[in-house]
């Protein structure tokens, strides 16, 4: 038979044992969660920069047909310059075309 202090001692190992295995799945998931966060965020500006190179393509296509004694040179130093500024140009050109 068990004593009072033997079992005592046993319960508080379990607890211990608990408590650890809780801790390390805590760590896992914190783990997990961090480099969940981490590749969302790279794919996001990995969208991102796609994005804007399909926006340039855009923007570029319309300036040079607008500007057509400008080069692509030109454009890339407009384009450094004020990107800003060509985006909202080429949507108000977008946005002033007749629908069909």
């Amino acid at each position: 038979m068990m004593s009072i202090e033997d079992i005592n001692r046993l319960q508080r190992e379990n607890n211990a044992e608990a408590e650890r295995k809780r801790l390390a799945k805590v760590a896992q998931i914190q783990r997990d969660e961090s480099k969940r966060k981490r590749e969302a965020a790279l794919l996001q500006e990995q969208q991102r920069i796609e994005q804007l190179a399909l926006m340039k393509a855009e923007v570029k296509k319309s300036w040079l047909l607008s500007n057509y004694l400008m080069s692509e040179a030109d454009f890339e130093a407009a384009w450094k310059n004020d990107k800003l500024q060509l985006m909202r140009e080429h949507r108000v050109k977008m946005d002033s075309l007749p629908r069909m």
